[in-house]
């Protein structure tokens, strides 16, 4: 039995390797889909709805949400200026150790729940759209 549900929020960032728009700092409405499989039902359910939303919000969606998320590591000026003064003037920032890309973000939220879930519920797929039309899926095939 799987189950899914819809998680939304928005978040900043900037790709300073690429060669187009995306190099400037911008942002995205993003939509995030978590399926969670499960073989045993507890109470006819894989997982209450209302308690999976409590864990993506506490794990992802409040982290995230409203933020500007830049990679530690980039080696371009402007992002790592933009670190500190995202610090200076205290406003939300989430540093990260790779690039805010959709496949990256998509595989370290999946990493995330993965963590958090095991035993009997697992997480099946993370699917995160960037855009109305364009997202990034990430699977564990093996579930």
């Amino acid at each position: 039995m799987e189950v899914t549900k819809e998680f939304n929020f928005e978040l900043a960032h900037s790709l300073g390797f690429h060669h187009g728009q995306c190099s400037n700092l911008h942002g995205h409405s993003y939509r995030m889909f978590v399926t969670l499989k499960s073989n045993k039902l507890t109470n006819g359910m894989v997982l209450d709805f209302s308690d999976l939303k409590k864990i993506v919000n506490e794990l992802i969606v409040d982290k995230y949400d409203h933020a500007c998320a830049i990679n530690k590591n980039s080696q371009y000026l402007f992002d790592k200026v933009l670190i500190k003064l995202l610090q200076k003037f205290n406003k939300k920032l989430v540093i990260l150790d790779f690039y805010p890309t959709a496949e990256e973000m998509v595989r370290h939220f999946y990493n995330i729940l993965s963590e958090r879930f095991c035993n009997d519920i697992l997480v099946k797929e993370v699917v995160l759209y960037e855009t109305k039309s364009s997202f990034a899926r990430f699977r564990n095939e093996n579930i």
